[in-house]
């Protein structure tokens, strides 16, 4: 059960306007490594508040929709 709990914790509130990296790790199956490294590259903003980093849910979509898409062959 205690299992179950941190689950449902992973993931945001809908109507929360900040993630955390662990956040937004789980909610774009990414590494807390890549957030990070899209922060230092500039391509994901994100603020410090004491010492947790927040990223806000319009910069996180605007770093997804930036992101190139998959060309599929036809």
């Amino acid at each position: 059960m205690d299992q179950e709990i941190q689950t449902e914790r992973a993931l945001p509130p809908a109507h929360s306007q900040v993630l955390t990296v662990a956040e937004m790790c789980a909610t774009f199956r990414i590494s807390k490594n890549r957030v990070f490294d899209e922060m230092k590259a500039g391509r994901l903003a994100a603020k410090r508040v004491g010492s947790r980093v927040l990223i806000s849910r319009d910069d996180a979509t605007a770093w997804w929709n930036g992101l190139p898409d998959r060309k599929v062959a036809a």
